[in-house]
C-alpha cells in the first residue's frame, strides 16, 4: 500500500486540524482568495508529512541542546570528599653494645581529600605531618626520639611539614612522579566509579554484582575474555564500591556479600584501631599476611581495613625501615560542592 493510501497519523491529523482552523478563521476576515491559500498550506503541510514526518518531527520535538555545556553551573555535589588516618608500623634493627636492637614504630598521618567527579579532574590534598603514635625501645639512646627525623627522606613518604596541594586537570590514572602525591594518597582519592564503570550502573544484587565485577576484570586484563577473574579481584571491586562516592546502602550491602563470599570466610563482631565496633571479615591473603575489613552495621560503610604482614627473619634485618603493618581508618566522605566543604 502507497503512503498516499495510508491514513493520517494523531500528529498530522492534528496539525491538518490546525491549519484548517486557523484557514477558517482566517476566512472570515478576509474572504475566499485567504481561505484557498491556506487550503493550500495545509494539503502542502499533510504532504510533507506524509513525505518525511519520520525524519522531520523527531527533530523538532527534540529539546536543544546547549552549545557551551562547560559555561552551565555544576551540580550540587559534583566533588567527591574523604577523610582519613592512614598509620603504618615499622620495625628495624640497630646495633648497640655489640648486640641487635630491634626498634618498632607506629607512624599516623592525618588527610583530607577532594577531587571532582568528572575527568579532567581537579585535586585537593591537605595532609598534616605524621606522628611517631608508639616506639620501642624508648630507653635506647634516643632512637624513638629521633626516629621520624632519622627516617623522613628515606622513600617512605614521611611528612615532617603539612602540605596542601590543589591540582587541576588531572586523568583518571594519575601519576605520583607528576603529581607529586604518594600513590598511597592517590589510590585513596574519591571516586563515583568502579574500574571505570559508574556507580549508577552497578547492580544492588550480590550474583548480578559479582557478574558485573568479572566483566569489569576481564576487560581490564590483557588477556582479555580468555582470563578468569579470581575471588580477590572481586574482594577489591567491592572494597572499591564499599567506598565509591553516591553508592546507594543496597550496593553497599550487595558488594559486602561479594566481599564475604570472596574471603571465604564468616563475619565476626570486631573493633577498629579507633575502637570503633562494628562487623569485620579477618582472612589471610598469602603465608603469614593477614587483612581484615571493618564495616559499620548501621551505615554499611567501611570504618577501616588493615592489612599486617610478617616480620623480616633475624638473619634478613637491616637498618632500613620494614612494614611489617598497614591500615587506614576512614573518618568521613560524601559528595560536595568545593574543595573547602567537608562531611
Amino acid at each position: 500500500m502507497s503512503r498516499e493510501q495510508e491514513p493520517l497519523s494523531p500528529l498530522e491529523q492534528r496539525m491538518l486540524d490546525g491549519l484548517l482552523r486557523v484557514a477558517g478563521e482566517e476566512s472570515v476576515h478576509s474572504g475566499p482568495a485567504k481561505r484557498s491559500r491556506f487550503a493550500w498550506l495545509a494539503v502542502a503541510a499533510v504532504t510533507v508529512l506524509g513525505l518525511g514526518a519520520a525524519a522531520t518531527v523527531p527533530s523538532l520535538l527534540e529539546p536543544s541542546i546547549p552549545d557551551t555545556p562547560v559555561q552551565q553551573a555544576p551540580a550540587p555535589g559534583h566533588i567527591g570528599y574523604r577523610k582519613v588516618i592512614t598509620g603504618t608500623r615499622y620495625v628495624s634493627t640497630r646495633l648497640l653494645d655489640n648486640r641487635y636492637v630491634d626498634i618498632t614504630a607506629e607512624i599516623r598521618g592525618t588527610g583530607e581529600l577532594w577531587a571532582e567527579l568528572s575527568d579532567p579532574r581537579t585535586v585537593r590534598a591537605k595532609l598534616e605531618p605524621h606522628q611517631v603514635l608508639e616506639c620501642a625501645p624508648a630507653d635506647q639512646r634516643g632512637l624513638c626520639a629521633n626516629w621520624l627525623a632519622d627516617t623522613t627522606g628515606k622513600g617512605l613518604g614521611l611528612r615532617l611539614t603539612p602540605e596542601d596541594r590543589t591540582l587541576p586537570d588531572l586523568g583518571r590514572h594519575p601519576e605520583s612522579d607528576v603529581t607529586g602525591l604518594s600513590h598511597q594518597t592517590l589510590n585513596l582519592l574519591p571516586a563515583n566509579n568502579v574500574g571505570g564503570r559508574p556507580v549508577t550502573e552497578l547492580a544492588a544484587n550480590p550474583d548480578e554484582l559479582s557478574g558485573q565485577f568479572d566483566e569489569l576484570s576481564r576487560r581490564a586484563h590483557r588477556k582479555g575474555l580468555q582470563f578468569e577473574p579470581s575471588r580477590w579481584e572481586r574482594l577489591r571491586l567491592a572494597v572499591d564500591l564499599l567506598l565509591a562516592t553516591g553508592a546507594t546502602r543496597e550496593q553497599r550491602a550487595a558488594a559486602w556479600t561479594v566481599a564475604q563470599r570472596a574471603a571465604e570466610v564468616a563475619e565476626t563482631e570486631a573493633a577498629d584501631r579507633l575502637g570503633r565496633p562494628g562487623r569485620a571479615l579477618a582472612f589471610e591473603t598469602s603465608p603469614g599476611s593477614r587483612r581484615q575489613l571493618v564495616l559499620d552495621p548501621a551505615t554499611l560503610t567501611l570504618l577501616s581495613q588493615s592489612e599486617d604482614y610478617p616480620p623480616p627473619k633475624d638473619t634478613e634485618r637491616q637498618k632500613f625501615p620494614v612494614a611489617i603493618a598497614d591500615y587506614t581508618l576512614y573518618l568521613g566522605a560524601g559528595a560536595v560542592r568545593s574543595m573547602t566543604e567537608v562531611r
